[in-house]
């Protein structure tokens, strides 16, 4: 999929990437305030997820179920897209720390 990137979008992921992991520095700081907002940053990226799954399902599969065409829809790197945007979604949900609220 990088190699649709824009160059400097495919930057900023590496140089992201090649970082320290937030999530293994916010669970051993031990600080609640950096652990309430990283994990309302990933509540919010769920939701996203969440949305553009929804999007792609009710303009892209739904249509294309209708069609002859009995092939699952593909993302851009090939992948069947609705099993991959579940897949990321979830893998967003699994990585909140405080699961309780």
């Amino acid at each position: 999929m990088r190699e649709y990137m824009l160059p400097a979008h495919k930057r900023l992921i590496e140089a992201v990437e090649c970082g320290p992991s937030i999530r293994e520095y916010v669970k051993k700081s031990n600080n609640m305030k950096a652990s309430s907002a990283y994990d309302a940053c990933l509540r919010r990226l769920a939701e996203y997820r969440s949305y553009h799954l929804r999007i792609v399902v009710r303009f892209l599969a739904m249509p294309s179920s209708k069609t002859t065409n009995s092939k699952p829809i593909q993302g851009t790197g090939g992948t069947h897209a609705v099993k991959y945007l579940k897949s990321t979604r979830t893998a967003t949900k699994e990585s909140i720390l405080n699961t309780d609220d």
